[in-house]
C-alpha cells in the first residue's frame, strides 16, 4: 500500500479482517496537514560512534536535520575493540553516581544538605500559554481535569499533565483573580505528590481550598465544624477497601460525637491490639477511653502534642488541649509520602532507597537526590558482576548502580546496564532505569564483541534521543541475524528507531509491523497499537503510509479530533491525556492514541507527541 491513504481503497488487515476505512486515514492524514508538520523526513546521514569517555550531555530527542548521506541499512560498523578501560572523566565534571565528597555526606545516614529541601525538586515545564482555554467551556474543564490519571511514572504523560495543571492560564469568563479550576487542579497536582505545588495554587485564592480529604477533615475539625468533617469521613470510607490509621481514628471520632459509643468501643478494641502502637495511637486510645468511659480522665498522662483529630476528641472527653503551638503538622500522605520516607534519616535505609525511588518516578525528586542514597548504600562484596545475579531488593538495586558507576571496562559496564534496564522492566519502573543509567550507556561504544547488549542498547540510546548511537547500535543487531535471539528483536527495535528518527529504513514495500508480530508472537490489539503510534505521527512505515485506527463518532478520539480541529488547546491536552491513561499507556484505545498524537502536534506539542509514542512503543513491546 503505497501512496497517500486518502488515494487508496480500504484494504483488509490481519487475521480479523479487521477493515481500515480510507475517510479514517483521510481524516488523520487532513489532521497532521493542518499540524504543519512534515509528513515525511529525507534520510540523514549518520556520524561515526564518539569514543569512549565522559558521560555525553543529555540529547534531545529531536530527529536529525534532513540531508544526503548513507542510510542504517548500509553505513559499516567500526572495527571490532578489545574491552578497553574506560577513561577516567574529565576533571571537573564527575559521573553522576561517583561518590560525593565526604563534605557532603556528613552521616551515614543522612543527605547531602541539597537534597534535604523541602521544595519538590522536580522541574516544571513551560507554562502553556494564556490562551490555553480558549474556546472551551468551564463546566467541562471541570470535568475532564477531574478524570485525569495520578500518581502518573511514564515520564512524557507526567511531565505533559504537571506543565497542564500548573499553567496560570484561567477559562473564559472567569472573574479577574479568581480561576474556578484552581480546586479540581490543586486536587489532581495533589493526587500525582505535588502537594507543595497544590497548595502554591491554593494559598493565592482568597479561600484556600483543601488539596486532599485528610486536609478537609483537619481543616473542618480545627475550625470546630464536625459535621462536615465527619461527612467528608463518610464519604472518604465508602471508597476505601483498608482504611489506614487516620481514617480509623477520624471514624471512631465520629462514631464518639455523635455517641455510637459501641460501634466506637470496637474501633478502639481493634486500635489496642495493634503491636508497636506510637505515641500518638496510645495517646488517642487512652483519651476516647475516657469517652466512652472506660477510663477516668485522671488516667491520661500530659500529653505535649496533638494532631486535629486528637484535638478534637480531647475535647469531647473534657480534657484540655495542649497549646495552638504544639499540634502535629499533618505528615504527607499519597506519593508526596515518599518523599517524606526518603529524607527521613531515621528510617531503615532500605526503606528509603525503597521511597527515594517511587518518588523519582513520580518525578518528585531530582535524580541527584536518588543517586545520593544510593550512595548511602555498601558496595557489592567481592566480584562487581556478582552484583547481577543477587536477588533484587533494594540494597542489591543501589550496589548494582554503583558498580556501573565504577567499571573499568565496556564488557562489565554493559552487563550491569542492561541487569539493571532489564529487572526495571519487570518491575515497572524502567524508564527510571533509562534515567538513571543512560549517562554510562552512552560511554559504550558499539562493537561486534557486543552484540548481544545491542537490543538493551539501541532501545536506550532512541529513547534519550541519540538517535546516531542508536542507529550503530541497529546496524549491529542488522549484522547478527545468525544469533536467533538477536534476529528475533531486530524488527521490533528496527520499527522503533523509525519511529525516534521520523523516518523508514530501506524496506521496499514490505510491512514490517506483520514483520514484528510475526517475529515476537504479539497480536493483532498489539500489532494495531504500533500502526496507530505511526499514523498519529504522520510517519512512513517503510512502503506503507501508515494505517488510522476507525475512530467512531462520539468517543474519546473523536472529541480529540473535534477540539484539535477546533483549536481548543487545553482541552485537546486534556483528552489526550485522558487517553493515554498515565501508567496504562501501553492499553490505550488504538484509534484514541492516533487522535492523542495528532492532537498533540496540531496545537503545537509535536515533540511532546513524539516522546509520548516512544515510551508507548517501548510499553508495547518494540
Amino acid at each position: 500500500m503505497t501512496g497517500s491513504p486518502c488515494n487508496d481503497g480500504a484494504s483488509p488487515v490481519g487475521p480479523r479482517g479487521l477493515v481500515i476505512l480510507k475517510s479514517a486515514a483521510c481524516a488523520a492524514f487532513a489532521l497532521l496537514v493542518l499540524s504543519g508538520g512534515a509528513f515525511f523526513s529525507a534520510a540523514s546521514a549518520l556520524s561515526p560512534p564518539t569514543e569512549l569517555g565522559p558521560p555525553e550531555p543529555p540529547a534531545t530527542s529531536q530527529p536529525p536535520p534532513s540531508g544526503s548521506g548513507s542510510g542504517i541499512d548500509t553505513e559499516p560498523l567500526p572495527a571490532p575493540t578489545t574491552a578497553e578501560p574506560l577513561p577516567p572523566p574529565d576533571a571537573g565534571v564527575p559521573l553522576p553516581g561517583a561518590t560525593l565528597p565526604s563534605a557532603t555526606l556528613p552521616g551515614a545516614q543522612s543527605l547531602p544538605p541539597a537534597a534535604a529541601a523541602s521544595a519538590p525538586p522536580a522541574s516544571i515545564g513551560a507554562d502553556l500559554g494564556p490562551n490555553l482555554w480558549l474556546g472551551s467551556e468551564t463546566s467541562r474543564l471541570m470535568a475532564l481535569i477531574a478524570q485525569l490519571p495520578a500518581p502518573v511514572t511514564v515520564p512524557g504523560p507526567r511531565d505533559l499533565q504537571l506543565r497542564l495543571l500548573t499553567s496560570a492560564a484561567i477559562p473564559q469568563g472567569a472573574a479577574p483573580g479568581t480561576d474556578p479550576l484552581l480546586a479540581f487542579k490543586a486536587d489532581r497536582l495533589n493526587a500525582m505528590g505535588f502537594s507543595d505545588a497544590a497548595l502554591g495554587l491554593t494559598s493565592a485564592a482568597a479561600n484556600a481550598a483543601p488539596v486532599n480529604p485528610q486536609q478537609a477533615v483537619e481543616q473542618a475539625l480545627t475550625a470546630g465544624d464536625s459535621n462536615a468533617a465527619c461527612a467528608t469521613v463518610d464519604s472518604e470510607l465508602a471508597k476505601i477497601a483498608t482504611p489506614d490509621l487516620f481514617w480509623r481514628k477520624a471514624l471512631i471520632y465520629c462514631q464518639l460525637s455523635r455517641q455510637q459509643t459501641d460501634q466506637a468501643g470496637i474501633g478502639l478494641d481493634l486500635l489496642r491490639e495493634l503491636p508497636n502502637k506510637d505515641a500518638a495511637t496510645s495517646n488517642f486510645v487512652a483519651v476516647a477511653a475516657v469517652v466512652t468511659g472506660d477510663a477516668k480522665a485522671k488516667s491520661v498522662k500530659k500529653i505535649a502534642t496533638a494532631d486535629p483529630v486528637l484535638i478534637a476528641t480531647m475535647k469531647l472527653a473534657g480534657l484540655p488541649p495542649p497549646p495552638a503551638a504544639a499540634a502535629i503538622a499533618p505528615k504527607p500522605t499519597g506519593p508526596a509520602g515518599t518523599v517524606a520516607i526518603a529524607r527521613d534519616g531515621s528510617q531503615p535505609l532500605p526503606n528509603r532507597i525503597d521511597a527515594a525511588e517511587r518518588a523519582f518516578a513520580a518525578g518528585l525528586v531530582p535524580i541527584e537526590e536518588l543517586i545520593a542514597i544510593y550512595e548511602l548504600a555498601p558496595a557489592a562484596s567481592g566480584d562487581p558482576v556478582a552484583a547481577i545475579s543477587a536477588s533484587d531488593s533494594p540494597l542489591t538495586r543501589a550496589a548494582l548502580y554503583k558498580a556501573a558507576a565504577s567499571a573499568t571496562t565496556p564488557d562489565v559496564r554493559a552487563r550491569m546496564i542492561a541487569a539493571a534496564l532489564q529487572r526495571g522492566r519487570l518491575r515497572g519502573d524502567y524508564f527510571s532505569q533509562v534515567a538513571l543509567y543512560k549517562p554510562y550507556a552512552q560511554q559504550v561504544q558499539p562493537a561486534r564483541n557486543l552484540a548481544w547488549f545491542a537490543p538493551e542498547a539501541a532501545r536506550l540510546m532512541f529513547l534519550s534521543g541519540n538517535n546516531d548511537r542508536g542507529a550503530f547500535w541497529l546496524n549491529l543487531l542488522e549484522t547478527s541475524s545468525a544469533n536467533p535471539d538477536l534476529a528475533r528483536q531486530t524488527p521490533g527495535l528496527r520499527l522503533l528507531g523509525s519511529l525516534a528518527r521520523s523516518r523508514a529504513g530501506n524496506l521496499g514495500n514490505q510491512d514490517p509491523v506483520a514483520a514484528w508480530a510475526a517475529s515476537t508472537g504479539a497480536g493483532q490489539e498489539k500489532a494495531t497499537q504500533v500502526y496507530a503510534l505511526f499514523a498519529g505521527l504522520g510517519q512512513r512505515i517503510g512502503g506503507w503510509t501508515g494505517i488510522a485506527p476507525i475512530t467512531q463518532s462520539g468517543s474519546l478520539g473523536a472529541q480529540i479530533n473535534q477540539a484539535a480541529l477546533a483549536g481548543r488547546r487545553g482541552e485537546t491536552v486534556l483528552l489526550s491525556l485522558i487517553a493515554f491513561g498515565g501508567d496504562r499507556l501501553a492499553a490505550t484505545d488504538p484509534a484514541a492514541l492516533t487522535a492523542a498524537l495528532g492532537g498533540l502536534t496540531s496545537v503545537g506539542l509535536g515533540q511532546e507527541a513524539h516522546d509520548i509514542a516512544l515510551q508507548a512503543a517501548v510499553l508495547i513491546g518494540l
